[in-house]
């Protein structure tokens, strides 16, 4: 049923404000055609839009969200090899300064590494070995032979020192009676005859 000027005055309206509600109506339809327009075009972009999503669909296999997940699993496992050689990293050198600290030689220090298995040593939070004592102790058993131990010696020397025995007097040499002896005393002594 449309609004017309007939029906307007069927229903007993005064005539001058019959014309102000047909211009009204006439405002109102066309805002709701220019609406109906608009959204008609949207929604025919919409089907395009949907008609193209579901081609692209239908032509790629590929699973987006199983792709992300083993992207995002590739990533974690990265992140955790570059964590753990990090941590070796500094497993590693901790114990090499514990060995250094052992007295460990310089000189076998990284032969030492090579053959020592570092897989059970962990760190502290602090980033110092834990169980260091034990690891010492460990180390200093298995490794003695290549710790350096310093050894003291005394001064050569290419004379031996005068045996402490008593030095004879000037008469105590003169009353040897052998006279080779008393020779031998008297160049043992020969500040007591003055050459």
């Amino acid at each position: 049923m449309a609004l017309t000027k007939n029906l307007l005055v069927s229903m007993g309206i005064e005539p001058e404000k019959i014309s102000t509600i047909l211009d009204e109506h006439e405002a109102s339809m066309k805002n709701l055609r220019t609406d109906r327009d608009a959204y008609k075009e949207k929604a025919e972009k919409f089907d395009a839009a949907q008609s193209e999503l579901d081609t692209l669909k239908a032509s790629t296999s590929v699973d987006y969200k199983t792709k992300f997940e083993n992207l995002q699993a590739e990533y974690d496992k990265y992140k955790t090899e570059q964590k753990n050689k990090e941590t070796a990293t500094k497993v590693r050198e901790g114990y090499k300064q514990m060995l250094k600290d052992i007295g460990v030689s310089d000189k076998r220090i990284e032969s030492v590494l090579k053959v020592t298995d570092l897989s059970g040593v962990k760190l502290d939070k602090d980033g110092g070995l834990v169980n260091k004592e034990e690891l010492e102790t460990s180390a200093k058993t298995e490794w003695a032979d290549f710790i350096a131990t310093e050894s003291k010696a005394g001064a050569t020397t290419t004379t031996p020192p005068a045996t402490g025995k008593a030095k004879m007097s000037k008469a105590d040499i003169m009353a040897i009676k052998d006279t080779g002896e008393r020779q031998r005393a008297i160049a043992q002594n020969h500040e007591l005859f003055g050459f």
